[in-house]
Order: C-alpha cells, then structure tokens, then sequence
C-alpha cells in the first residue's frame, strides 16, 4: 500500500513537471486593416512637404498579415520570441504642375515596403498575469516614390532601414481559452525614430485554434539629406491563431 502511494505520489509530481515545463509554438495568419498617414519631404530646388493621406492619396493594397511565435514554460533565461511579416503597400495620384501656361498632369505614387520584426522579451509571471520586457528588431525595406512639385519627375526615395527598440509587454489571462495582451515598443537615436503599439485579444475556440483580433499602430521618423519620411501605420489586425503545445 506504501508502495502504490509512493509511485502515485512520484506520477503525480512527474505529470506536474511536464505540465509545468510546457511551453508553446505558435503561428498567425490574417489581415491588417491600416490606413497611412503622415508627411514625406523632398528636396531638389526646393523642399516640398507632401502629406500621404491628402496630397498623394495612397489607398492601401495590401493587408496580409502573418506571424510565428514561441512562448517558453515559465521565467527563465529563454525568451519568448516572435518573428511577424506585413507588406505595408499603397497607391495613389497627384497633381502636379507642368510649368506651361499653367497647366498640370497626374503622375502615379506609391508605397511598397517590407516590414519584418523579431521580438525577444523575456517573460515573468505572476498569477493570471506576465510582466516581459526584452527587444525588438524591426527592418524595413522598399521605397516611396513621390513627384517632385517643380519638375512633375518621380522622386524614389529608398528605405533601408534596422531599428533595434526596446520592447515592453504586459499579458493577463483570466481564463486557459482567453488572453489579454498589450506591448510597446520605442526607440530613437539622432533624428530617426521608431515606436510601435499593440493591444490583443486571443479566444481559443476550437482546440488550439482561435481568433486573435486588436489594434496595431506603428510610426517611423527617418531622416534623410534629400528625403525625409514622417509615417503613422495604424489600424485593425484580426486572424486566427493556432497555439500548439511542445
């Protein structure tokens, strides 16, 4: 009867181990519903300020969203680590002068930039609630080519750009199929900036499947001897999200 206790009582901690000792991988796979705001300058004879939204009415093409994910079981020196993809892509026209008796021309604009991020926080949790700050880096690379108001000459300007931002992350979940999450991030060094912003909500629904739905805004400052870019990227992010245990 000892004997039977014992091994119980061993089976019973090993299975705690384990449970205890689970983490998660995790993979995302939506839609981003952003709008693009924000001004870009350009100057060649002379600086001209063009408002993104208004002046070059960029309509958004592209919204895909998707993202891979692992969380570790518990505190320790492992950090969670997600690595998220979105091609930020936009269309638009402007009017510009043509310099002959007054006359102007439409002339095509566009945005397309790849945004890749890989965020490592490391996490400590207490209760339904987990507290991780870590890094992000974030690179961004296409162009934005605009019109130059003097000439009616499309003006590209490249973006080639890593931002390594501090990141910080705040979770609560109040139920094993429900979670709440909110992460910033921030960084800035001569006269670039970078910030980011991010509420979640995760409903597991069917198994590891569930909905993940909230709000995602990210702004980029960079500076540049010709062109400088002045951009907000902000909007609705919903998908489904599938959590398997490892």
């Amino acid at each position: 009867m000892v004997r039977v206790v014992l091994w119980s009582v061993a089976g019973l901690w090993l299975t705690m181990g384990v449970a205890a000792a689970e983490g998660t991988v995790h993979a995302f796979i939506g839609g981003w519903a952003y709008d693009i705001s924000g001004t870009t300058t350009t100057t060649t004879t002379t600086t001209e300020r063009y408002n993104l939204k208004d002046d070059l009415g960029l309509k958004v093409s592209d919204r895909k969203s998707y993202a891979l994910g692992y969380t570790p079981a518990g505190s320790g020196w492992v950090p969670a680590l997600e690595f998220d993809y979105v091609h930020v892509a936009a269309e638009g026209m402007q009017t510009v002068s043509t310099g002959l008796l007054g006359g102007s021309t439409v002339v095509d604009n566009r945005t397309d930039v790849d945004d890749y991020e890989l965020t490592l926080r490391w996490p400590w949790q207490r209760g339904d609630f987990t507290l991780a700050g870590g890094l992000t880096l974030a690179a961004l690379n296409g162009v934005v080519v605009v019109a130059d108001a003097d000439t009616g000459q499309q003006q590209t300007q490249k973006v080639d750009e890593i931002f390594p931002r501090l990141s910080l992350a705040l979770a609560w979940q109040p139920l094993p199929s429900l979670r709440f999450s909110l992460s910033g991030d921030y960084v800035q060094y001569n006269d670039n900036r970078a910030d980011a912003l991010e509420a979640r909500v995760f409903w597991k629904c069917l198994g590891p499947i569930g909905l993940e739905g909230g709000y995602r805004q990210r702004r980029y400052k960079i500076r540049d001897p010709m062109n400088d870019l002045d951009a907000r990227v902000a909007g609705a992010r919903i998908g489904v999200r599938m959590d398997l245990p490892y």
